[in-house]
């Protein structure tokens, strides 16, 4: 049961996503600031994972 507690903020970004509509969520998703932000979160995550490999 401990992962049903990510349900429902997932099912909230569906929902509001879905409101949205595609233009505004395709804009929103293009956005700089998005794109940054994405950027520097997989890359981060890429980063641990190797530092992970090297020191296991």
């Amino acid at each position: 049961m401990a992962h049903s507690r990510h349900l429902i903020p997932l099912s909230g970004l569906v929902w509001r996503s879905s409101v949205l509509g595609w233009a505004t969520f395709w804009e929103l998703a293009n956005d700089q600031r998005t794109v940054n932000t994405l950027r520097i979160n997989f890359g981060t995550a890429f980063l641990a994972a190797l530092i992970n490999v090297v020191f296991r």
